[in-house]
């Protein structure tokens, strides 16, 4: 909890958000990529980095594609199941052999 009673994440990495709640106007990129993601015709293997500085939307932007994927599952020429995996590198960066220092 930061000063003043705000907290440093309001985002809930285990719900998506809603498109009607997107107040960073990002959903264009949001809808790509949640495509790109669940369509049967993407070649695999995929891999996708979001980058940014802190507090600049990234886990704003994952709380979309969340809801944005779950919305397309199923669907004709869609995916079925896709599992969320999350990880929050906070939850270790303190750790003696967190991220804070590569393990060889």
């Amino acid at each position: 909890m930061l000063a003043g009673g705000i907290s440093a994440d309001l985002v809930d990495p285990d719900q998506g958000i809603p498109d009607t709640e997107d107040d960073l106007d990002v959903s264009t990129y949001v809808t790509m990529m949640a495509t790109a993601i669940v369509r049967t015709d993407t070649k695999l293997p995929l891999s996708i980095g979001l980058f940014g500085e802190w507090g600049s939307g990234k886990s704003y932007f994952m709380g979309l594609l969340r809801s944005e994927i779950d919305s397309r599952c199923g669907r004709p020429g869609y995916v079925r199941g896709v599992v969320h995996i999350v990880f929050n590198a906070w939850h270790y960066a303190d750790t003696p052999n967190g991220l804070s220092s590569p393990v060889v």
